[in-house]
C-alpha cells in the first residue's frame, strides 16, 4: 500500500510539473504566421481644412476606418540571453518589414512603440479617397498553446483633403499562429 502512495506521489508531482507553463522569452520564441486586421477612429484636429471649424462633415463625431488587413510571417526572438527584452519582425506578403522590441512581462509581451506607414481609406465614409498615415503601433500578446493575441493600439495623425484628423481610439487585434 506504501508503494502505491509512493507512486502517486511521484505521477502527482510529474503531472503538476508538466502541467507548469513557461514565463518570459522562452514562453513566446518562435516562428509564426499572423494575420491584422481591425479599425482605428479619427477626429479632426481643431482649426484644420478650409473652413476652419475642423474640416468634418459631422463636426467632431468620430470618423471610423478599417485598417489594411495584413497576413505575413513573424519571428519573436530573444535580444540577448540574460533578459527579458525580445525583438518581434512582422514581414507582411505585400512586402516590408516592422520591427518592434518588446519585453516578455510574465505570462504578457509588452511592445514598445515602432513607427509604421499605414495606408487607409476613406471611400466607406462620405470623404472618399485613400490617405496614408504614419502612426506608432504599441500594445500586448498573450500566449494560448500555440496561438499569441496581441492587442494592438494606433497614435498619430493623417491629412486628408487638407484636415488633420488625430487617432482618438483603435481597436486592432493581430493573431500569430506558431509554425
Amino acid at each position: 500500500m506504501k508503494r502505491y502512495l509512493a507512486v502517486a506521489a511521484v505521477l502527482t508531482a510529474a503531472v503538476l510539473l508538466a502541467g507548469c507553463t513557461k514565463e518570459g522569452p522562452s514562453r513566446f520564441k518562435g516562428n509564426y504566421s499572423y494575420s491584422l486586421s481591425g479599425t482605428i477612429d479619427l477626429v479632426p484636429e481643431q482649426g484644420t481644412g478650409d473652413s476652419g471649424d475642423g474640416g468634418s462633415v459631422s463636426g467632431d463625431t468620430p470618423i471610423v476606418l478599417s485598417v489594411p488587413s495584413e497576413s505575413g510571417q513573424m519571428d519573436i526572438v530573444p535580444m540577448d540571453k540574460s533578459g527579458d527584452m525580445m525583438v518581434m519582425t512582422m514581414r507582411p506578403v505585400t512586402g516590408g518589414t516592422v520591427v518592434f522590441k518588446a519585453k516578455a512581462e510574465g505570462k504578457v509581451l509588452v511592445l514598445e512603440p515602432a513607427e509604421r506607414r499605414i495606408l487607409v481609406n476613406f471611400s466607406d465614409v462620405l470623404l472618399g479617397g485613400e490617405s496614408t498615415m504614419d502612426v506608432k503601433v504599441s500594445g500586448t500578446g498573450e500566449k494560448f498553446v500555440d496561438v499569441v493575441i496581441f492587442r494592438l493600439k494606433y497614435n498619430g495623425t493623417c491629412t486628408h483633403n487638407g484636415v488633420t484628423y488625430r487617432i482618438s481610439g483603435s481597436s486592432v487585434d493581430c493573431v500569430a499562429k506558431e509554425n
